[in-house]
């Protein structure tokens, strides 16, 4: 809100990004204390999933946490949807202070930093929710958060510590339970703009399958906005000396397949990297498999924690993300390296990525 920004003006203090000042007071906390707890302060590694995940994309981006981090996971972080200004329209969004101050308007609250102040909780969440659920997030303040991850990870401006970024093979799952495929597909057109007809060339829109999950707009969706997301942070690294490593997780237990047919949904990786399917509630139809996976998974992450590198000796050899050959790791039934995967897809989407922030061609 306007009055919040003069008077953090006033104090020589940040404006909003509250939650995310919160997470870098934390990795100071932690810094400072964990050798009391048996931890190293020199090895330091967050990971988060979903908003997690956006969460470490933002914290490899802040300068605020500069030397807070020796090393970052982020899972279906999802980074390249452009975020709004906290005082200047952009790219077509509102700035966060004209949507503050609408909602203090509709509250009725003199807007004082005073009155502001004293309204409880309840009053100001459940209802800016309500209103302006699509403006509720992090922004760019120019300094808790500079600018969009993509396009500071593509200026090698990102902290300079190793880095693991995938998703999941069916992260569109949130997508289609909000959304039926018409209106999925209107979206994507109207996001599309002029590449429409290429986009349709490429993934067959004009097919429409009786079966709403098999329309080819969901993997539109979930390349535009996971597999293309993902992949671009990856090639980012190439622009610092840390390395960064590429995943894509697909492995479903059996039991889960048949309901399941088009992949492992958003948050499906969570249980095999924490390695606790005993503890599920469905703890006794995950077999060896799926055990062994687990292990797997869990093992990679636990080593990348170690030294910042996920691989050893005993598991599946992971390399780092080089643009030129495209590698990343593909966690499925094998867990294994494998090149070039939606190639044509992902080139596409980021073309259209590129496009839309300014950033120079893709290199042929």
């Amino acid at each position: 809100h306007p009055a919040l920004i003069e008077e953090a003006r006033r104090l020589g203090e940040p404006t909003g990004n509250y939650g995310i000042m919160d997470q870098i007071a934390a990795l100071a906390w932690v810094r400072a204390n964990v050798t009391a707890f048996g931890g190293n302060p020199d090895r330091v590694t967050i990971f988060g999933e979903s908003g997690g995940g956006r969460s470490v994309n933002w914290l490899m981006t802040s300068p605020l946490s500069e030397g807070l981090i020796d090393g970052a996971i982020s899972q279906s972080g999802r980074a390249l949807q452009p975020l709004r200004h906290i005082t200047e329209e952009r790219m077509g969004l509102e700035p966060m202070s004209r949507i503050d101050e609408r909602v203090i308007a509709r509250l009725g609250v003199e807007p004082t930093v005073e009155s502001m102040r004293a309204l409880p909780t309840d009053r100001i969440v459940v209802p800016y929710l309500e209103m302006e659920r699509d403006g509720f997030g992090p922004f760019i303040d120019g300094e808790v958060i500079p600018g969009d991850p993509g396009l500071i990870f593509a200026a090698g401006r990102q902290h300079d510590v190793p880095f693991i970024i995938g998703s999941n093979s069916f992260e569109a799952n949130m997508s289609v339970a909000r959304l039926r495929p018409e209106e999925l597909l209107d979206a994507a057109k109207a996001a599309l703009g002029s590449s429409n007809e290429e986009a349709d060339e490429l993934y067959a829109f004009s097919s429409q399958p009786e079966n709403p999950i098999e329309w080819p707009v969901i993997d539109f969706i979930q390349d535009f906005v996971h597999l293309n997301s993902s992949r671009f942070l990856a090639k980012g690294m190439s622009n610092v000396e840390a390395s960064g490593w590429l995943y894509h997780f697909e492995y479903l237990a059996g039991f889960r397949r048949p309901d399941q047919p088009r992949g492992a949904h958003h948050g499906a990786e969570m249980k095999y990297v924490f390695d606790n399917l005993h503890h599920a509630t469905d703890a006794g139809r995950y077999d060896q498999a799926a055990q062994r996976t687990a292990d797997i998974v869990s093992d990679l992450w636990v080593s990348f924690a170690e030294d910042g590198d996920p691989n050893a000796p005993h598991l599946p050899r992971w390399p780092v993300y080089d643009p030129e050959k495209d590698e990343l790791l593909h966690i499925g039934d094998e867990v294994k390296a494998i090149a070039d995967f939606r190639k044509p897809f992902l080139d596409f989407n980021e073309r259209i990525y590129r496009n839309l922030m300014g950033l120079p061609p893709m290199a042929d």
